[in-house]
């Protein structure tokens, strides 16, 4: 009874996992070089060692497994004689070559595979024809640099696409014939986002990232064909990550001036204490993460920081040079140092939100302008609800 109770155990555990019981069938390669070897004094050798007991090693078929880690990659085959090509062919693993009997073989015949998998390092291994063990496993090697984040901004006329990796990328670019646009190789990089960088707005019409053996590509379309692309390199300490930053405007555009920022500002209506716009900024602290907040009004450099200092700068000019937190700390904006502090806390400072989400309606894209100042690491599909939500509010107010 005990072996029956065994087997019993074995199939009810198949049916639990078949993942584990069902494996992928090896594909069938033939390897064999179209000519036979050329006769050489050897074949006497091989002749009389036959006789003498090793007829199978000399003239048996002989076939090889190939088996690689990831189970799923894509191989190149080569036969090689007297460093000659004699055979090519590319197949998927697992997959079951047939090689020559190595009585058609010579001492300078060998076997080549190159093996890819989107994700990880290349490899090459080589084997002598008539040493090659009869099962192979190659164990792939991640790639040494991942994409975590790609970002995607509109301000000011100035759209921003922002690329994070875990090390400093090595970056090809390359002008689209085809399309308006360009297109970014990230070598050795394996993509690592989770929404597959899916963004539109701004000059940017679509992005498409796409993993390609060992490389990220990066499509990106633009409006015109004539859009100027300044790209800047940065590192950020805390989270040990490498950036990228490409920002994309019209030929000739200039940053804008404190004035132009100021004057921007200065939303008309705006008034302190709004209750409807107070209905929406509570929608952004309530549904926002935290840490995301506190990364987006962390220095970077770029455009969007000169309009978060400056929305704090015109909150203290509206109230005697002063802003105040929802804790009760009162902060002077004509302070280099407490202005410093209001930004590191600027998601807590009253009335700042409701300045952003005025400030972001008087934009031609106020959804993007409004997640490119408070939270440019949200994609467009996870703040669109959000902004609906605060457009909802502004209806149930009448305005």
């Amino acid at each position: 009874m005990r072996p029956r109770l065994l087997l019993l155990c074995w199939i009810s555990l198949c049916c639990l996992h078949p993942a584990t019981a069902v494996r992928a069938e090896p594909e069938s390669i033939d390897l064999q070089p179209p000519e036979r070897a050329a006769w050489s004094p050897r074949n006497i050798v091989v002749g009389i060692s036959s006789f003498l007991g090793r007829w199978n090693y000399w003239y048996a078929e002989r076939e090889v497994l190939i088996e690689t880690v990831p189970a799923e990659a894509a191989v190149g085959l080569y036969y090689i004689r007297s460093n000659f090509q004699k055979r090519y062919e590319q197949a998927r693993t697992p997959v079951l070559i047939t090689l020559p009997p190595r009585v058609d073989t010579t001492t300078k015949d060998n076997v080549k595979i190159h093996v890819m998998a989107d994700g990880y390092l290349s490899k090459n291994v080589g084997f002598n024809s008539r040493k090659i063990p009869s099962a192979i496993v190659i164990q792939l090697e991640p790639l040494p640099n991942n994409l975590v984040f790609f970002g995607h901004t509109d301000l000011a006329g100035r759209t921003t696409l922002t690329l994070r990796t875990t090390e400093e990328p090595d970056v090809r670019v390359s002008k689209s014939r085809g399309f308006a646009g360009f297109t970014l190789a990230l070598a050795e990089t394996a993509d690592k986002l989770e929404d597959g960088g899916a963004v539109s707005g701004g000059h940017v019409t679509s992005v498409e990232v796409a993993q390609v053996a060992e490389d990220v590509l990066v499509r990106v379309k633009t409006l015109n064909a004539d859009v100027e692309v300044r790209s800047k390199n940065g590192f950020d300490p805390i989270r040990k990550e490498h950036i990228l930053t490409l920002d994309l405007m019209e030929k000739g555009t200039r940053t804008p001036s404190g004035a132009q920022i100021r004057s921007a500002l200065q939303v008309p209506g705006f008034s302190l204490g709004d209750p409807c716009l107070r209905i929406g900024a509570d929608v952004l602290r309530r549904d926002i993460d935290p840490q995301l907040l506190a990364r987006a009004f962390r220095p970077t450099g770029s455009l969007a920081d000169l309009f978060r200092r400056e929305a704090l700068k015109r909150l203290g000019r509206l109230n005697k040079g002063t802003i105040r937190t929802d804790s009760g700390d009162m902060l002077r904006t004509g302070s280099p140092i407490e202005l410093e502090l209001g930004l590191q806390t600027a998601s807590r400072v009253i009335d700042y939100f409701e300045l952003l989400i005025a400030f972001a309606r008087t934009r031609p894209d106020p959804q993007t302008s409004l997640r490119s100042l408070v939270a440019p690491e949200m994609g467009s599909a996870a703040f669109a609800p959000l902004w609906s939500e605060i457009e909802a509010s502004r209806d149930g107010c009448g305005r």
